[in-house]
């Protein structure tokens, strides 16, 4: 007697379908996961670089398939690289918290944070250079420039954190290979930084409540190098009374009845220069238009009185 197979086979065929299925589902969410997750990458001028030779590394941002507004992570620097000078001009960064500053590159390592309000969505998105320069080297080594205590989050109102993955970099240091000194070049740069508007303001966890003046400028050349303030009772800058400032700057006039020049100066040499008025002097003009209109009022209302009665008197008094 023959036996058939017909359902245990349907069976099977049905399993395997849905195995078949499940995998595929699971590797589309995989996909899909990986395609959204936030990516940090580094690149370099070059590959291999000789004894006292320099090499540019650029920091660039992936956001996938996600809209985010603010970044932050820690370059790890390797020990044979000293770090030269760091560029941010172009950056999509519209505001640094903790901008990368080669005189805070200490214990080999390298923090930055940075905000860019309305958020982006970006690929090979630039965030700043680091431009290395070696050593003498006796012996031909493998270095890596790499990221940790990386943040990325969204932009959906409650600065959600979102997966990051990096992409390090791999240098090899050979004292054969010729020295390259022309990546420390500027690119050419005449356009000053872009206008801004310093902000005086006070507040107790500020220099224990005293005024004080706050500023950010951008520059999309070469970037911003320092800034420089002065305080006067004239409304003319002193070329002489400049001094270097941070933000945010106490004021050394505390009653804020003079003026403030808030220069930006970028690593090319343009300026900008931005003033912040007197407290009060808006007022201080309406009030005297207002006493003004108000003598003009009063002398005009005493004038009519002067003359009805010169009009309403005898003719021999006139």
């Amino acid at each position: 007697m023959k036996i058939t197979h017909y359902k245990f086979d349907n069976m099977k065929n049905f399993f395997i379908t849905a195995l078949y299925v499940t995998l595929s589902l699971s590797f589309l969410v995989l996909t899909q996961q990986v395609v959204s997750a936030a990516e940090l990458v580094m690149r370099g001028s070059s590959s291999e670089v000789g004894s006292n030779g320099e090499v540019a590394v650029e920091l660039f941002l992936n956001t996938g398939n996600e809209e985010i507004n603010a970044v932050e992570g820690t370059v790890v620097l390797p020990p044979e690289l000293k770090v030269k000078e760091i560029r941010d001009g172009n950056s999509l960064i519209t505001f640094w918290v903790k901008r990368p500053d080669a005189s805070l590159a200490t214990s080999e390592r390298l923090a930055f944070s940075g905000l860019t309000p309305g958020g982006i969505s970006v690929t090979n998105g630039y965030l700043f250079t680091i431009l290395f320069q070696t050593q003498a080297l006796n012996e031909a080594k493998t270095v890596t420039v790499g990221l940790d205590t990386m943040r990325v989050l969204l932009n959906d109102g409650a600065g959600t954190p979102t997966s990051v993955t990096a992409k390090s970099l791999t240098l090899r240091l050979n004292p054969n290979v010729k020295s390259t000194t022309t990546v420390s070049e500027f690119p050419t740069d005449t356009n000053p930084p872009e206008p801004f508007t310093p902000v005086v303001g006070r507040d107790q966890y500020i220099g224990g409540g005293d005024w004080f003046v706050a500023f950010l400028a951008q520059d999309k050349g070469s970037g911003i190098d320092y800034y420089e303030i002065q305080e006067t009772k004239e409304a003319k800058v002193d070329e002489n009374a400049w001094k270097k400032a941070t933000s945010p700057y106490i004021l050394t006039d505390q009653t804020r009845e003079g003026y403030i020049y808030v220069k930006a100066i970028d690593k090319a040499g343009n300026v900008r220069v931005q003033e912040v008025s007197p407290a009060g002097t808006p007022g201080m003009e309406y009030t005297k238009y207002v006493i003004l209109c108000i003598l003009l009022i009063v002398s005009l209302f005493f004038g009519i009185l002067v003359w009805r009665k010169r009009k309403n008197a005898p003719s021999s008094f006139r």
